[in-house]
């Protein structure tokens, strides 16, 4: 009997979960008629954007202080936390500085416990006037982690071919 009712209890749980605010269904940009939620600002988008630019960090230099750019029309406020969250060596300045490497997040999809996220840095991090290159890190979500990275990849295309530039920071 307690068997039943523990797993009526989880899957109620799972169930309320969406209603917490979890966004489950992100599209940033938005796509022509999706049904995705498109609000850079929200607290589940901004995690994603956090643990993706934690993932980046094993192969970079340690120390080297690094611009975090998330994704564009996220407030001034959730974009340094964004940056915060991923740790040093990342910060984030209102305005862009040209003699540190910047980290730009340009897109974001969200599918219930799995997320994607687009980034472009420098293909040299320590050179902020490196060529960029386009980096896609896959994510999975879970009750006791949170997000994590579950694998980066590392694109052969041209980023200007791949993902188009837009970058706003509201205040």
């Amino acid at each position: 009997m307690s068997n039943g009712r523990t797993t009526v209890t989880i899957l109620l749980s799972l169930a309320i979960l969406p209603a917490l605010g979890c966004a489950t269904y992100v599209n940033l940009p938005p796509h022509d008629s999706d049904v995705a939620i498109h609000v850079p600002n929200e607290s589940n988008t901004l995690a994603v954007q956090g643990a993706a630019l934690r993932a980046l960090k094993h192969d970079w230099p340690e120390g080297q202080p690094t611009q975090v750019l998330p994704y564009a029309g996220t407030s001034q406020a959730n974009a340094h936390q964004v940056a915060v969250s991923a740790g040093q060596p990342f910060f984030f300045a209102s305005e862009p500085t040209s003699d540190v490497p910047t980290i730009e997040i340009r897109q974001v999809r969200i599918r219930g416990t799995r997320a994607a996220v687009d980034i472009a840095r420098p293909s040299i991090p320590a050179d902020a006037q490196s060529t960029l290159q386009l980096i896609t890190v896959h994510l999975d979500w879970s009750v006791m982690t949170g997000w994590q990275s579950r694998r980066l990849r590392v694109w052969r295309v041209a980023l200007q071919d791949a993902l188009p530039v837009s970058h706003e920071i509201n205040p």
